[in-house]
């Protein structure tokens, strides 16, 4: 059998319950939990008592110091936003396409991903080429059959959320002409999955820390590209001046590196358990962690062979992510399935049609078999 990675006893929602459902709102660790809680008894609840000005400016640094360690980079390329889809919702304005240009996203992708470029085509006139995630073909070959020589901007996340595919991003990058833009949402994969943003060379790199981060909802991270952190943000807030607390209301002058691109005020709660789970990850290491959750994927899927369940992707599909499975079956009641899976204390989610699957660290083979003991 094979048990889990970390202390299960450090997550308070399994001593009752199975959770598959990371993918969704995660699970938060004990540290974390307790993190948030010193935070509010010891500061948060006296002002200015125990955090000063300039406390509250460097609160953000363990944090981009940590993912700068997750992600491999340098740490002043890392912003710490309230969320993804702040900087996701920058993006078509960053690199503002005109008419003629075409614009590659996924048809099934997060809507974070892909709603802004919908607004802003509406404006401006660009062609969306929405691509789709097909079960037969590989996605990554598909993306880059669509590619050319106006294609201005390719968005998509790393692995996709309802079926678990996964892009080969170092291949669509050398497919890519040298002016296209790459932005790339790791929500589903960062802290489950090895990245490496200089193989990728990825303009913009963003992630909720609420899923696979294991922080509480609230906070997100984007890596820039050392040629944005040049440029000037679309939406500038006064935590993007270079000394905030100076308050300069008639210049917009912006602090050095992804810093400017921090708007405000956030929830500093959220930052501190992001701070705490993090840490958690690194102890762990992410090839750990990838290397657990392809062994239970691989075994889940075998024990799958028994109940009539199929797969959107095989665990031997080059473009399977190990962590997120998608299951569909015919002639069933997918939401009388999903509530009978309640009723029995396990959870996992309901993602276009199909029973989403995903498993983390803390999962061990005994909550893959109780799952396909449900399913059957």
């Amino acid at each position: 059998m094979i048990s889990s990675l970390s202390d299960r006893s450090e997550y308070e929602a399994l001593q009752d319950n199975t959770y598959l459902n990371q993918a969704s709102l995660g699970l938060i660790g004990c540290n974390s939990v307790a993190a948030m809680h010193k935070f509010l008894d010891e500061v948060a609840q006296y002002g200015n008592l125990y955090m000063s000005d300039e406390d509250e400016v460097n609160y953000f640094k363990p944090v981009r110091g940590l993912i700068s360690k997750l992600l491999k980079c340098e740490p002043n390329r890392v912003a710490i936003t309230s969320g993804a889809s702040e900087i996701l919702g920058q993006t078509p304005y960053l690199f503002t396409p005109g008419s003629e240009d075409e614009i590659i996203l996924v048809s099934t992708d997060f809507p974070a991903v892909t709603r802004p470029w919908v607004s802003y085509s509406r404006k401006v006139g660009c062609k969306l080429i929405f691509i789709k995630d097909n079960k037969i073909n590989s996605l990554t070959e598909e993306i880059i059959k669509h590619i050319k020589g106006n294609t201005a901007v390719i968005a998509v996340s790393h692995v996709q959320f309802s079926t678990g595919t996964k892009i080969d991003v170092r291949r669509v990058r050398e497919a890519m002409p040298s002016n296209t833009k790459l932005v790339v949402d790791v929500t589903q994969s960062a802290g489950v999955v090895p990245i490496d943003p200089v193989e990728w060379k990825a303009d913009i790199i963003v992630s909720s820390g609420y899923k696979w981060l294991e922080a509480h909802g609230g906070v997100g991270i984007a890596i820039f590209s050392k040629a944005l952190l040049k440029e000037k943000p679309i939406l500038i807030g006064w935590m993007s001046a270079p000394e905030p607390f100076i308050m300069m209301a008639k210049k917009d002058d912006l602090a050095h590196g992804a810093r400017r691109y921090t708007l405000s005020t956030m929830s500093y709660l959220s930052i501190k358990s992001l701070e705490k789970s993090l840490q958690k990850i690194l102890e762990l290491g992410v090839e750990n962690i990838a290397a657990h959750v392809t062994s239970l994927g691989k075994k889940f899927s075998e024990e799958l062979d028994s109940c009539n369940w199929k797969q959107f992707r095989s665990s031997g599909d080059a473009s399977a992510s190990s962590h997120i499975v998608s299951l569909s079956k015919s002639n069933i009641d997918l939401s009388k399935t999903f509530e009978r899976l309640k009723e029995h204390k396990l959870y996992c989610s309901l993602r276009n049609n199909r029973l989403r699957v995903s498993i983390a660290h803390y999962n061990n083979e005994e909550d893959l078999l109780k799952l396909v003991e449900l399913l059957k």
